[in-house]
């Protein structure tokens, strides 16, 4: 799957490397992919059923009414292919009035304390968040539903204007995660509602009182706790600007030993420069391999068609300048297969089957392509095509070897214990 995210948020002058991979987005066909992920995750964990699934593989309409007043977001995956994680937020949509929002169609079960806080900040003012899935098998670190929330959190903070409370039905066990991490910032507004599926926990979230209300207790050092919040407020609140926040929020984390959090100055050159440099550095760091090997495998071309072009070759029948051609073309995808298949040895778990299999076709391709026009001339398929053919299939197959012996590995330790 190869998902165009379009222009709206990533900068058209920077490269897909250094693009946010969290971020919302109003095209259309990320909206669809997205909606098809919560579809997928719904309807396996129940909260669905087939005959509402549409033959678009996303919910349909009746089961759903709030697309058209929703913002979704989403969080690819390292090489930009698939869509880890989605949500969305849910706004005020003045023809529906209340009914705007799922949670809200269960007034009667709820807190009098939210309704009063809505009628505080404004029905308009409310955000329900909804619709989170995830594809575990790629979120390989566990951070996708927190680095979602991240992104809906400091946009929210973005548009303090219009977005004040945030309300949500959790499951059981992202309520008690949200409890560990924000404490009594996260409120439970009722008791458990009968979902479909399983019962949910219906929360609120002051935009203004809540990230104050953590900050405050990442500061206290009677709190054995501390640290955590420490973390949580460092990581909900990294990259965003002093400008972009509400004052009272600054002045609570340059009270509280978090000064030097924020950017002073969202449009300082010099500071935009340095992100910039700092992920290109992480850029060509990751890559090192590729360097090496492909800078390598030039000056073995460059040898090579020189030995083509003089005669010295076996294969010197080829037009040298072809060969050449197609040497250098191929290259750099072949060096970049490679060293994804390298990667995904090291960190098998952190490569999905698709990758892996993308990776290996790239490799091996474009190692065969200059070889195939020598074929392709009458000279036959020389040697070394066949080793290099041979060398990256084996690659291949010692990335599921080595995730076979892992396996047996730890059987036999937990069999042993």
């Amino acid at each position: 799957m190869s998902i165009n995210v379009g222009n709206e948020s990533l900068g058209l002058e920077q490269s897909v490397e250094f693009r946010p991979r969290c971020f919302s987005t109003d095209d259309p066909s990320v909206i669809e992919e997205a909606r098809r992920l919560t579809a997928r995750v719904y309807l396996q964990q129940g909260f669905i059923s087939l005959d509402q699934i549409n033959e678009r593989q996303t919910i349909i309409d009746d089961a759903d009414p709030y697309i058209p007043h929703s913002e979704y977001y989403v969080l690819m995956d390292e090489n930009w292919n698939e869509i880890v994680a989605t949500s969305r937020k849910i706004k005020f949509d003045e023809a529906s009035g209340q009914k705007s929002f799922p949670l809200l169609d269960h007034e009667d079960s709820l807190d009098p304390v939210l309704f009063r806080k809505i009628e505080e900040v404004g029905l308009d003012k409310v955000i329900e968040i909804s619709a989170l899935a995830k594809d575990k098998n790629l979120d390989s670190d566990d951070l996708a539903t927190l680095t979602i929330y991240k992104e809906l959190f400091q946009n929210a903070l973005r548009n303090s204007k219009d977005e004040k409370l945030f309300i949500m039905a959790c499951n059981p066990a992202l309520f008690r995660n949200f409890k560990q991490l924000f404490n009594g910032a996260m409120q439970q507004v009722g008791p458990a509602l009968d979902y479909p599926g399983q019962i949910a926990i219906p929360a609120m979230f002051d935009l203004h009182d809540g990230p104050i209300s953590v900050i405050e207790m990442s500061n206290d050092e009677n709190d054995p706790k501390a640290d955590s919040y420490k973390f949580i407020v460092e990581f909900m609140f990294k990259g965003l600007a002093k400008s972009e926040v509400d004052p009272d929020i600054v002045n609570a984390l340059d009270s509280n030993g978090h000064e030097n959090l924020l950017i002073d100055d969202l449009n300082s050159d010099d500071q935009m420069q340095d992100s910039i440099n700092e992920g290109k550095k992480n850029f060509w760091k990751r890559r090192r391999p590729e360097l090496i090997s492909g800078l390598g495998l030039i000056a073995y071309t460059a040898a090579r068609t020189a030995a083509v072009a003089k005669g010295l070759s076996p294969y010197s029948a080829v037009d040298w300048k072809v060969f050449l051609g197609i040497e250098l073309a191929t290259t750099p995808p072949y060096v970049w297969g490679v060293g994804d298949l390298i990667r995904s040895l090291k960190s098998p778990d952190d490569y999905s089957k698709k990758q892996k299999v993308v990776a290996a076709a790239m490799a091996g391709s474009t190692l065969l392509a200059p070889y195939a026009y020598i074929a392709a001339e009458g000279a036959g398929m020389p040697e070394q095509a066949w080793i290099g053919f041979f060398s990256v299939a084996a690659l291949c197959l010692a990335i599921p070897a080595r995730k076979l012996i892992k396996n047996i590995r730890n059987r036999t330790l937990k069999t042993n214990t």
